[in-house]
């Protein structure tokens, strides 16, 4: 009984270093996603290249 609840106390204590795991990677991603997100708004805003549902007046023609 004591070795049943020593290889429970392992594979509890793996599960959860597995989901922090999974965690930090999940947080770690998501900040890289945001860094690269800002640096893509913000070269476009420098070059002006409309951006979906900006209206451009190069996109515009006038009749």
């Amino acid at each position: 009984m004591k070795l049943l609840k020593s290889k429970t106390g392992v594979v509890l204590f793996e599960a959860l270093f597995c989901f922090q795991l999974l965690i930090v990677l999940l947080f770690v991603g998501h900040v890289e996603i945001v860094k690269l997100w800002r640096k893509k708004t913000e070269l476009l805003q420098q070059e002006r290249i409309p951006y979906d549902g900006e209206i451009s007046w190069r996109n515009t023609k006038v009749f």
